[in-house]
């Protein structure tokens, strides 16, 4: 409504006051909504990075799977969250995203333009950069949140991400962020259409990726979306 207060927040510091007051609201869906109809196939992928446990020390399997199993153990074993953020870079390159003219990045600062101020932005854990010129597809967002502050992820998803990742299971979000929308931010402006953010988070075992069948089925769903974000960017990087 349009006696919401805004005010000019950083991306991290978003609540659900500012869905409310952008006239912003989640649809969850489920993975056969959400994805598209075909399953993406992992057999191309190292079987030891399917089937082993993290940190394997078996001498037998390939240097790359025992580099991406150590990533995994650091990020299963330890608290430190720049380990999450590793790990998700190391996912997300071994899925190929990082295809040509397409970069995988950390800790970037994406600019933003918010009730008239434009020294805010959006801290990316991860992102996707198209190169000539850069160009921001695809960003992913470590999920910090407790118990207490939980209502308040999706809030900053909003700002700062099509993906967020608690540890190793993750959440996808597609964001249609229209002319009206980004109006709306930069002016500190209550926009009359609802934007609508299809959100679809992946049920797990409490060891998330630790699990072989969860890892598989994880794998599939980063495949996946990658397929849909695509038909999403792909517009956009081929008018620059």
């Amino acid at each position: 409504m349009s006696t919401f207060l805004r005010t000019a927040k950083s991306a991290s510091d978003w609540t659900n006051s500012e869905l409310s007051a952008y006239n912003i609201a989640f649809d969850d869906m489920s993975p056969n909504d959400f994805f598209p109809p075909f399953e993406p196939s992992v057999d191309h992928l190292d079987p030891a990075i399917l089937s082993s446990p993290p940190g394997d020390t078996n001498s037998a399997i390939s240097d790359a799977a025992a580099s991406y199993l150590g990533y995994l153990s650091l990020v299963t074993r330890a608290t430190d969250h720049n380990f999450v953020v590793d790990f998700a870079a190391e996912t997300l390159k071994l899925l190929g995203f990082n295809e040509p003219c397409t970069t995988v990045v950390t800790r970037y600062s994406v600019p933003l333009s918010i009730c008239g101020e434009e020294n805010h932005v959006a801290q990316a854990d991860v992102s996707l950069i198209h190169n000539n010129p850069n160009v921001v597809l695809m960003v992913l967002v470590q999920d910090k949140s407790t118990p207490s502050n939980r209502c308040n992820a999706g809030a900053q998803v909003v700002a700062a991400a099509c993906i967020t990742i608690n540890g190793t299971v993750p959440t996808f979000y597609l964001v249609p962020v229209t002319t009206e929308l980004g109006t709306a931010v930069a002016t500190g402006r209550y926009p009359n259409s609802p934007t609508v953010v299809s959100k679809c988070a992946i049920a797990a075992a409490h060891v998330g990726m630790k699990d072989i069948e969860y890892r598989r089925i994880a794998f599939k769903r980063l495949l996946a979306f990658k397929t849909l974000a695509k038909s999403h960017w792909l517009p956009q990087s081929e008018r620059v």
